[in-house]
């Protein structure tokens, strides 16, 4: 979508190829995950589910400093030769998620987070200095 109030552009590609050579930040599969779950989508994802398979020889286009990210757990959307890329990052990703979402949880219901009064001590004594 071209021209669009927020200054957008919107490009469909059908290689995934393409797209890696071309972005900055990061490849997110979850779309895909996500289609594949819906039964809704269930004929158009089984026709198309092989088409974007991220492997080794999409991600030589990649560039080296881009993350790689999934929700996790994976069909057949990236090949099990990408966890040993260092811009995988999906494994960090849902690691970061779950303790996110220990750390609410523990908020929710009132319980102390071992080792954080320490840091928010330290964190308070340290304010205003800079940091080298």
């Amino acid at each position: 979508v071209e021209g669009s109030e927020e200054g957008l552009r919107l490009l469909q590609e059908d290689s995934l190829v393409t797209v890696a050579a071309v972005l900055q930040v990061k490849i997110d599969i979850g779309a895909q995950t996500i289609a594949g779950n819906h039964t809704r989508f269930e004929d158009e994802y089984l026709r198309l589910r092989d088409t974007y398979i991220l492997d080794e020889d999409k991600l030589r286009a990649a560039k080296p400093d881009m993350a790689i990210l999934h929700p996790l757990p994976r069909v057949n959307e990236i090949a099990v030769e990408v966890d040993d890329d260092p811009r995988a990052a999906y494994f960090e990703q849902v690691k970061n998620g779950m303790l996110m979402r220990m750390a609410l949880q523990s908020t929710v219901l009132g319980d102390e987070l071992p080792g954080y009064a320490q840091y928010r001590a330290e964190k308070q004594q340290n304010r205003g200095k800079r940091w080298k």
